[in-house]
């Protein structure tokens, strides 16, 4: 009998923690508070600052590989595993891309410009038409962007 009263009354409490988020009167909550900064309509401001225009800004979280990452500029990407991530429009200026898997990634518009690229594999294979890249971007070999020898392919 007292078992059955605590669950009466534990009940109510059980089923409002499980309620959709979205009724709380228009507030959205997620396990890290950030579904709204799903990629490509994230905040470039970074984590936890929800972009609440739901206009295509190439930044938000991104879910490959069973792995999750944000995508905005200045990024540390260092050795990320983006194996065929698509990454169109991506604003990844100033991102730290050394050492990250690139098989297969779609880098299409993506802006990498003074992005570190050194030591990224197989940029070959990943689409990177009309990638934005500047003088301070460095290619996987370790030279500039559209230096003698660089190898960005872009």
């Amino acid at each position: 009998m007292k078992r059955t009263l605590l669950l009466l009354l534990l009940l109510p409490l059980l089923l409002t923690s499980c309620s959709n988020p979205d009724t709380s009167g228009g507030v959205t909550l997620s396990r890290g508070g950030d579904d709204a900064n799903e990629f490509p309509h994230g905040s470039c401001e970074g984590q936890g600052v929800n972009e609440l225009s739901g206009e295509r800004t190439g930044c938000g979280w991104i879910h490959v590989n069973e792995r999750s990452y944000y995508i905005f500029p200045d990024a540390d990407l260092y050795k990320a595993d983006l194996t065929d991530a698509n990454l169109s429009d991506a604003n990844l200026s100033g991102a730290d891309l050394r050492g990250a898997k690139l098989r297969g990634a779609v880098l299409f518009l993506a802006n990498l410009s003074s992005a570190d690229l050194e030591g990224a594999h197989n940029i070959g294979s990943a689409d990177t038409s009309a990638v934005i890249a500047n003088s301070r971007t460095t290619c996987p070999n370790g030279k500039k962007w559209r230096t003698a020898g660089d190898d960005c392919g872009f």
